[in-house]
């Protein structure tokens, strides 16, 4: 692939990437309108956290675990991808039917404190929402054969359809049940573009000579690692805030999409620029090219989430009520939401470096030990929310900032490792960032204490001007501190560079 062409669909795949995010977002603030933090919305996140595991699970070792065997042979790569079809359907089939059989137990599992009527809501969201199971698994098996053929753009817009379909459905009618109808439709819509005529899209029950073994081998700690550290772990935070009580669930997690949005804006495509250049050091062998590159982007990160932490911590419950507060989404809904967004908000630099130190790991070859970090940080996350649930959502927030960080420190830590270099951590530009996000905490704390605002037009403007004031002290907290990347930043603007 020529440079230019990486370029072009490497923006392609951020933005199609950020619009599915920011449509699942969408999505949540549908469902906060219409039933806020109710038992209904606790009920459908719930159910569907369990079929979405269950889905979006295949699709994260479809990729590793086929692409390799398809490139390795390309004429027998047809044989290969209709076997794995036909593996696929043969399992998909069954569990979707187990599924149905016993709704009620896994809603029982996965929502142990939700009274009988929420239950019970629980239970026949998750028998629709199965429907779109064996649709999904098929989209997840096609979708490594578009990847290893460096056909991106078709499946990443596909995808849109599973966050797009969901809300239409929820805005046409209301109820929730027709937001799990418009799961099932959009993953079937999601599928439709994905069987074009030169794709082998038939299954086959012809398994010998397809390699099936080898590629099960490759995805059974592909398996372990994703369902732990990234499926599993969700649906296990719904249950451990179903027992918190009413609303719960749906408080934590509008909280934890609100916190996810900075995320999708600023490491993860950062993240997907750096992992070229990091990997072209790495078969350079240049590895204090490579320490100074970890140096910059632990730096970059803090500079851009610390202020963004402070001031979301300091304007949490404005925040949430100018995202949130319409509709079924009442004073009580705020304050919940808000109070499990405080606690998580700590969390956010840890987040997003996280983020990028695994993108380093990548780059150097190294999948094993960042997925056994992941996998602890889980463990200790879910170790953690069951000693802290007696202190409600702030208990449940600060267990994820706490196995966040330790995850975090323990990714640095096997970064430098692998560099074979110290990184040296600059505590000057730390105790910097740190000092200026708080004084422009401050300084946003008392903008929004002045204005006091009534309306939601009032909210959004003394909300803007106190994010704006926060960050232009921020700014000049730094520049007046003599910060070395703000300093920098200045050249490149005196050059013409920015």
């Amino acid at each position: 692939m020529k440079p230019a062409t990486i370029v072009r669909t490497s923006l392609m795949l951020i933005a199609a990437t950020a619009a599915y995010k920011m449509l699942g977002f969408a999505e949540k603030l549908a469902l906060a309108h219409f039933f806020g933090t109710s038992t209904t919305a606790d009920a459908y996140l719930a159910g569907a956290a369990v079929v979405l595991l269950m889905g979006f699970l295949l699709g994260d070792i479809a990729g590793p675990s086929l692409v390799p065997m398809i490139l390795h042979d390309r004429a027998a790569s047809p044989r290969t991808l209709r076997a794995s079809l036909g593996l696929v359907g043969l399992a998909a089939v069954p569990l979707t039917c187990l599924g149905w059989l016993y709704a009620a137990q896994l809603a029982r599992l996965f929502g142990p404190g939700f009274d009988q009527p929420t239950l019970l809501m629980t239970a026949k969201i998750i028998r629709i929402g199965l429907l779109a199971f064996p649709v999904m698994c098929f989209s997840a098996v096609l979708g490594a054969w578009y990847q290893a053929f460096e056909q991106f753009t078709r499946p990443a817009l596909a995808d849109l359809m599973l966050k797009l379909v969901p809300v239409i459905a929820l805005l046409a009618t209301g109820s929730v049940y027709g937001l799990a109808w418009g799961l099932v439709v959009g993953a079937v819509l999601r599928l439709i573009p994905l069987l074009q005529a030169d794709v082998p899209w038939l299954p086959s029950w012809r398994w010998r000579g397809a390699r099936l073994t080898t590629v099960l081998q490759h995805a059974y700690p592909l398996l372990l690692t994703s369902l732990v550290s990234v499926h599993l772990i969700s649906v296990i935070e719904n249950a451990i805030a179903s027992t918190v009580g009413a609303g719960a669930v749906a408080a934590q997690t509008y909280a934890r999409r609100i916190v996810e949005v900075p995320i999708i804006l600023l490491p993860q495509v950062l993240g997907r620029v750096l992992f070229p250049i990091l990997t072209s050091l790495v078969l350079e062998r240049n590895y204090q090219a490579l320490q100074a590159w970890l140096a910059r982007c632990w730096r970059w990160s803090l500079l851009l989430t610390v202020p963004l932490m402070v001031l979301g911590m300091v304007l949490c419950q404005q925040i949430v009520a100018l995202l949130l507060q319409r509709g079924a989404f009442d004073q009580q809904s705020v304050q919940m939401t808000s109070t499990a967004l405080w606690a998580a908000l700590p969390g956010l630099p840890a987040l997003a470096l996280s983020s990028l130190l695994i993108r380093f790991s990548y780059a150097m070859g190294d999948t094993r030990w960042p997925s056994v970090m992941r996998v602890l940080g889980a463990l200790l996350q879910i170790g953690l929310a069951l000693w802290w649930r007696r202190w409600g959502l702030a208990g449940l927030g600060w267990a994820t900032t706490v196995s966040l960080w330790a995850e975090t420190l323990a990714l640095a830590w096997l970064a430098q490792k692998t560099v074979q270099q110290p990184m040296r951590l600059n505590w000057r530009f730390t105790w910097q960032v740190g000092l200026a996000s708080c004084l422009a905490g401050v300084a946003a704390w008392l903008v929004m204490r002045a204005w006091q605002p009534t309306s939601t037009s009032s909210l959004l403007l003394s909300l803007s001007s106190a994010s704006l004031v926060g960050l232009l002290g921020f700014i000049l907290i730094l520049a007046l501190g003599r910060n070395a990347e703000i300093g920098v930043l200045w050249q490149r603007w005196q050059q013409g560079k920015i």
